[in-house]
């Protein structure tokens, strides 16, 4: 198991200078990096910089791109997204994964029609050598009957083309055990996310216990971010989340890859946070 970073932890810092934020991370010691599609205002970084630049780059800074977040815009649907484009593009960068990391299911019915969409999806990415992963938030896991969304998500999927980059603390947000999901998924998932919350929450830690039922019928997004609050994460190892149990579960399992820092919300120096991050989690890999 190795540490990357997801580009998101840096956004801003992209926003301003795409190449000096690489070149930082790098003299940080970052060797693994999942980048991102777009910027803040949702524009594609791939309209502003071609493959082989962006490329030659990473080989140049001895960064590997170990994935790539494809998101959905709000109000669009997964097949909207021009995959004639965004396969070869990630293909020509020598990544090997494309991640989706917003679902955007909220009901039987949606969990249903993702399936149908990202298996199709999935084995167009099989016919390129790239695996495709499904990301999970909280809202995910809600319950319908004795499934959550997710499992019924995932029980559509064919594991041959779909299989997921585990977002552990969001687990615990959703109100489950991240080892107890870790388990059941097995070799489905070889990439997690880490975060860490803080500790002496003012608010439930398990989100369904705060939704209101005006929140059950309100769009997937709008939910997320009401509850994805500004002041919930903190550099890793100062929260709440326990690194030792989980890690060493993790460890048990084998067939994790890569560890991936995602270090939400605003800090006084982001380049210090993530640095700090990388530092931590190379105690437990």
């Amino acid at each position: 198991m190795e540490v990357a970073i997801n580009l998101f932890s840096v956004n801003s810092q992209l926003n301003d200078n795409y190449f000096g934020t690489l070149e930082k991370l790098a003299q940080i010691g970052y060797r693994n990096v999942e980048l991102i599609a777009t910027d803040k205002s949702r524009k594609r970084f791939s309209d502003a910089i071609p493959a082989n630049e962006l490329k030659k780059k990473l080989v140049e800074l001895n960064l590997n791109p170990i994935a790539s977040h494809e998101g959905i815009a709000p109000g669009l649907q997964v097949d909207d997204l021009d995959w004639d484009f965004i396969i070869p593009y990630n293909a020509q960068l020598g990544v090997q994964r494309i991640v989706l990391p917003s679902l955007r299911i909220t009901s039987r019915e949606e969990a249903l029609k993702l399936a149908e969409k990202v298996n199709v999806i999935g084995r167009r990415c099989h016919e390129h050598d790239m695996s495709f992963y499904l990301h999970n938030h909280a809202l995910e896991f809600k319950q319908d009957g004795e499934n959550t969304l997710f499992d019924m998500l995932l029980n559509h999927t064919d594991p041959s083309y779909i299989k997921v980059e585990l977002d552990l603390a969001w687990v615990i947000r959703g109100g489950l055990d991240p080892i107890a999901l870790l388990d059941q998924l097995g070799e489905r998932c070889d990439l997690v996310h880490q975060r860490d919350m803080k500790k002496g929450l003012t608010y439930p830690l398990n989100l369904f216990d705060e939704l209101s039922e005006k929140d059950y019928t309100a769009p997937y997004h709008e939910v997320h971010m009401k509850y994805r609050k500004p002041d919930m994460f903190v550099d890793l190892g100062q929260g709440l989340f326990d690194f030792g149990t989980v890690y060493g579960r993790i460890k048990e399992l084998g067939h994790v890859l890569y560890t991936i820092v995602e270090s939400d919300g605003e800090r006084e120096d982001k380049f210090q946070s993530v640095e700090s991050d990388m530092l931590f989690l190379q105690h437990y890999v």
